[in-house]
This record gives structure tokens, C-alpha cells and sequence, in this order.
């Protein structure tokens, strides 16, 4: 039996154990991923206001073409079962266990591999667009980032966070169709 905190192994929110270190597909659900993002503030919680990665996920898969939207929404999935750590951070051991997960990943909801470069280049607009609407700086002060969007996409304002897990697992089963049903929350394990 696998307990959590010990060799690797976390629970999710929907009690299943997880081992970072060498994951599998049934230990992957879109429900957790979704809540966990929700959770999870970009910026190591430095932004003007709590954005989450769902919210970041969301907002971005909208810029990205229609055969790479999914591919965003699931980009930072891992960080479900990794964290999100600041760029600068991201590398060796963490860079290599947040890869195997994100490939796991990959493979459980069809995703080629590797990642395309559609969602590289998004996901760097993202940044610029989001440093430059929810840091101090305006991101004025970061080296290098791409050219920011026009303007911060405000479709859907602020929400809470269950309603980002909400419209993550909406614009996910949007794109595959409803194939997944592995997110199916139990009575009172949060909302859907």
C-alpha cells in the first residue's frame, strides 16, 4: 500500500496516491489537476491579487489555436503534483520529476510529445502580459520577456478559485470531447 509522505508519494484531493518519482496513468486524475491548480497562486504569490495557474491555463489556451488549446490548458498539469516553483528555481531534480510527470500526462489524455512550440511562445506572452497587468513593476523590471498581448483577456474577471477548477474542467472536457471521466468528484470533495 502506498502512503502518503513516504518515498515520494503525496495524496491528491481526491485521495489518491501519487509517486512523484515514478507516476502512471492511474495515479493521474483530471479533477485533481484542475483543483490543485485552482489552488495554486503564479508568482509565488507575489502578483497584486491571487491568480491561479487554472486561471493562467484558461486565459492562455484561448490565445493558442484550436489543435494546441488543450496542450496549454494541460502545460503546468504537473505542478498538480510537483507545485508551481519560480522559474529561477527550475532546474535539475525538480525540472527532471516535473518532466516525467508532465510526460505521463501527456500520454494518459493523448498529448504529443514534445510539448508544441505554439504553447511555448503562448505561454511566454502569458508571462509578459500577466507581469505587466498583476506585478508591481509592470514587468518592467524582468529581462527578456516576449511581446505581451494587447491586453489582459477579461472574458471572465475575477472568480474564485472553484470557479476556475470549474471552467478549467469545462474548457478541458470542451476539448476532448467528454472522453475523461476520471474527474467525477465524490458528494462534498469540492465543485465541479
Amino acid at each position: 500500500m502506498l502512503r502518503a509522505g513516504m518515498n515520494g508519494i503525496i495524496e491528491t484531493h481526491s485521495g489518491l496516491a501519487v509517486n512523484v518519482f515514478e507516476p502512471g496513468p492511474e495515479m493521474i486524475d483530471i479533477g485533481d489537476i484542475a483543483w490543485a491548480l485552482s489552488q495554486i497562486c503564479r508568482f509565488n504569490g507575489h502578483a497584486s491579487r491571487f491568480y491561479s495557474v487554472a486561471e493562467h491555463s484558461v486565459r492562455g489556451s484561448l490565445h493558442c489555436s484550436f489543435e494546441n488549446a488543450l496542450w496549454f490548458l494541460m502545460h503546468d498539469a504537473a505542478e498538480a503534483y510537483v507545485g508551481d516553483v519560480p522559474t529561477p528555481l527550475k532546474n535539475g531534480a525538480y525540472r527532471e520529476v516535473e518532466e516525467r510527470v508532465l510526460r505521463v500526462i501527456a500520454e494518459k489524455y493523448g498529448l504529443s510529445w514534445p510539448m508544441p512550440v505554439e504553447v511555448h511562445e503562448v505561454d511566454a506572452r502569458m508571462l509578459a502580459t500577466e507581469a505587466r497587468a498583476l506585478m508591481r513593476s509592470g514587468g518592467e523590471s524582468w529581462a527578456s520577456l516576449a511581446e505581451p498581448y494587447e491586453k489582459f483577456q477579461t472574458v471572465y474577471g475575477e472568480q474564485e478559485a472553484v470557479t476556475w477548477e470549474g471552467q478549467f474542467l469545462d474548457l478541458f472536457h470542451g476539448n476532448t470531447g467528454g472522453r475523461w471521466r476520471d474527474g467525477e468528484r465524490l458528494k462534498g470533495a469540492g465543485h465541479v
